[in-house]
């Protein structure tokens, strides 16, 4: 059977790692010793001179056959996390309940410490593997932003998977989006992010981003999705996956087409999203047409945007977050905005005009 030895250490270990008065999994030596009940002796040779007793150099990391949970394989994972959240007198428990159970079954075990494990190591395979944990970490954490963290942005997921030439972030799209429980605007953005991956790995080469999503073959797809029915949303999201495994192999125009009908799929999804605030908008009829000839006046200031613009809408806003700053303004001391109406008597038409001179007068229709 595979041998394994699960290398565990903090961040906070790395840098002194080459000096005697390091630490492991944050803690000083001196205190880890009194903690464990592990002596110098378990970890380096005692004719080794103290400058040289460091990280690196100590038999920390038993080989096991299993890496279970709560196994010998896990025992610094374990340890790692030990009272994080307990009072003095509860560490010190157990502290003592985790010597008893391990400290002599560590000592029986083989150990190699980081240098042993550097000359033994497959280097290849080594990165090969920290490559497929890396792939696994990203499509974890980009479910978890996208469906729990929905305010926080998924760039940095998106740039190191096309970094590394991946493409199972659309996979996790992909479920996500057909899912009936995923809100719209969610599933909006799933399909938003799936056109920036297409994008991305068409380039410059693809052309330009902006243009037609009127392919035929997306036609259905792209109708199926406008519908309310959850079932109908799943079979579009899958057809158009058929599509994109067709198209992906066809080169960088392919792609940046492939991503406008992705693109064009994410704003059928904001339409729909959007259209939900007529849930909370109540219109009352009114009793009476009200007379004719009475005019019916609205004003307003002029706006200007002084920044943002844009930035809180869809998809823009997923991302990056959203945030406009403008002025409302007078001119000439007037609001020049407006809009007048009244009801023609014996007149079913409507009657539009516009006018940037002067207020229509009582003879204005």
């Amino acid at each position: 059977r595979d041998s394994f030895c699960v290398v565990t250490y903090r961040l906070e270990d790395e840098a002194p790692q080459l000096e005697a008065d390091g630490t492991f999994l944050a803690q000083p030596w001196p205190v880890l010793l009194r903690r464990t009940g592990i002596v110098a002796a378990d970890l380096w040779a005692e004719n080794m001179p103290l400058a040289s007793r460091t990280l690196q150099a100590a038999k920390l990391f038993p080989v096991v056959q299993d890496t279970h949970a709560g196994s010998l394989g896990m025992l610094w994972v374990d340890f790692a996390g030990l009272g994080q959240d307990l009072s003095r007198p509860a560490c010190n428990v157990w502290f003592d309940l985790w010597r008893r159970r391990w400290l002599q079954v560590w000592r029986n075990a083989p150990r190699l410490s980081l240098n042993e494990l550097l000359a033994h190591a497959d280097v290849s395979v080594e990165l090969e593997w920290q490559d497929t944990v890396a792939a696994e970490t990203n499509v974890l954490r980009a479910r978890q932003l996208l469906l729990h963290h929905r305010g926080e942005s998924l760039w940095h997921v998106l740039d190191d998977e096309v970094r590394r030439q991946r493409w199972g972030l659309l996979d996790v799209f992909d479920d996500i989006a057909a899912a009936a429980d995923t809100p719209l605007d969610v599933a909006a953005r799933t399909l938003a992010h799936t056109a920036e991956v297409l994008a991305a790995f068409g380039g410059t080469e693809g052309g330009l981003r902006s243009g037609s999503a009127r392919n035929l073959q997306w036609r259905s797809a792209l109708a199926r999705l406008a519908s309310q029915d959850a079932n109908d949303r799943r079979a579009a999201v899958l057809e158009m996956r058929i599509l994109r495994s067709q198209w992906i192999g066809d080169g960088p125009v392919a792609l940046i087409r492939a991503a406008r009908h992705y693109e064009a799929a994410a704003q059928v999804l904001i339409l729909m999203a959007t259209a939900t605030c007529s849930e909370f908008i109540t219109i009352t009829p009114a009793l009476s047409p009200g007379p004719s000839n009475c005019w019916v006046e609205f004003e307003a200031p002029a706006r200007i945007d002084l920044a943002g613009g844009w930035t809180d809408t869809p998809p823009v806003c997923y991302e990056n977050g959203g945030v406009v700053v403008n002025l409302a303004l007078l001119v000439d001391g007037n609001r020049p905005l407006g809009a007048r109406a009244r009801r023609l008597p014996n007149s079913p038409q409507f009657v539009f005009e516009t006018r940037s001179e002067r207020p229509p007068s009582e003879g204005d229709a």
